[in-house]
């Protein structure tokens, strides 16, 4: 899980320094990305979870589908990955040309396949990130029912 986050991190930051246009919301993904993931693992282990990707009774609806079915999990996460990429990839293209006239055909090809390619993946992006911040606020619950739980005994 370090790996894959530090990895998206890496991404995000080398889109945003060529995307200057997309920083707001960009930083706004990673938060979600690290957060979500982070708080969502640490309330899983401290409620007695072997895994962040166990499957539990009490959890939300939209985190028991995303977990239990693996070929969505799969596509969601290509699709968030291949977002940045795509973003990355695009703003090294627009970088190197001061206007659009500059832009030769392999480059204007890129951009046209990859814009289209950015239509289809942007929905399960979204959808992605979504989940994301569902981790985020699941955990936070996670975190804070065990807490007056722990209190309630004392």
């Amino acid at each position: 899980m370090i790996t894959d986050r530090c990895s998206t991190v890496i991404i995000i930051i080398l889109a945003i320094t060529l995307n200057k246009s997309y920083t707001f919301l960009m930083i706004i993904f990673l938060i979600g990305d690290i957060s979500g993931h982070w708080l969502y693992m640490i309330s899983s282990i401290s409620s007695g979870g072997s895994s962040h990707k166990s499957i539990k009774e009490e959890m939300w609806p939209i985190l028991k589908l995303y977990y239990s079915k693996k070929p969505l999990l799969f596509t969601l996460h290509a699709c968030n990955e291949a977002l940045w990429l795509i973003l990355y990839g695009q703003g090294c293209i627009y970088d190197k040309a001061t206007n659009l006239k500059q832009l030769n055909q392999i480059d204007k090809k890129f951009i046209l396949v990859t814009s289209y390619s950015l239509y289809m993946i942007l929905p399960l992006a979204l959808i992605k990130n979504i989940i994301n911040f569902v981790h985020l606020f699941y955990g936070c619950n996670i975190i804070l029912e065990t807490d007056v739980k722990e209190r309630m005994k004392n």
